[in-house]
């Protein structure tokens, strides 16, 4: 971990409070380069506690980037200087090619579903999604990209819980030696901390509240976290 991303950390540590983003924002920072021009979709705070625009506005104060943006089906204000595209990622006229880094965290559990304003189910959508952000990657670049793993779960409206076969399904055609993956799986048997697991360990993560129904507000017992290279 570089000296940049532990200064970018302790902000993202204090707004992001003990929910997943804990474990997410420090994973991304700790592989940020630090330079070019980057990307995070999915960058509004609304309406849940999503902290993508304090990430922005961390990574602004560093003044390491040549450019920083965001793209949003919802409206966001960004720090001055940052550029912003409200629209879907896949439509919203950002140029391909142009970004070294693509973020996105814990947003695609949430493409193709009634969420954000959505009104139209697609389950292509994750997929196209996924396709469309690395084609905004200049030669070299990378995507880094976060979604809760565990056992399958969709709520239908909201939320969708990614499993191997989902995983699998989702980086079809993409070469095995781009992508990255490291796993973590909130242990209840250690305190409920979060920690590195392996994908089997991984696997057994039940993203559900007590009462079966699906965690989408809160902890996610299970995370993928990937890093894919353009």
């Amino acid at each position: 971990m570089n000296e940049l991303s532990l200064a970018t950390i302790p902000r993202l540590i204090l707004d992001c409070g003990f929910d997943e983003r804990s474990v997410e924002l420090p994973w991304v920072c700790s592989r940020l380069r630090y330079s070019g021009n980057l990307l995070d979709v999915g960058c509004t705070t609304a309406p849940l506690r999503n902290q993508r625009a304090t990430f922005i506005e961390a990574l602004s104060s560093l003044r390491v980037y040549r450019e920083l943006a965001g793209v949003d089906l919802l409206p966001c204000a960004l720090p001055s200087g940052c550029r912003f595209w409200q629209g879907d990622v896949r439509t919203a006229g950002i140029p391909a090619g142009h970004f070294h880094e693509v973020t996105c965290i814990s947003v695609l559990e949430h493409v193709g579903l009634a969420a954000y304003g959505n009104e139209v189910i697609d389950p292509k959508a994750p997929r196209e999604v996924l396709l469309a952000m690395l084609r905004l990657l200049q030669q070299g670049g990378h995507l880094l990209l976060t979604i809760p793993y565990g056992k399958a779960a969709d709520d239908g409206d909201w939320i969708a819980v990614y499993d191997e076969a989902r995983l699998t399904a989702l980086l079809e055609g993409i070469e095995p030696q781009r992508v990255a993956v490291e796993y973590f799986r909130k242990m209840e048997a250690d305190g409920y901390s979060c920690r590195a697991v392996s994908r089997e360990v991984a696997a057994e993560a039940r993203n559900r509240r007590p009462d079966g129904s699906t965690a989408s507000i809160g902890w996610m017992w299970g995370l993928a976290c990937l890093e894919i290279a353009a």
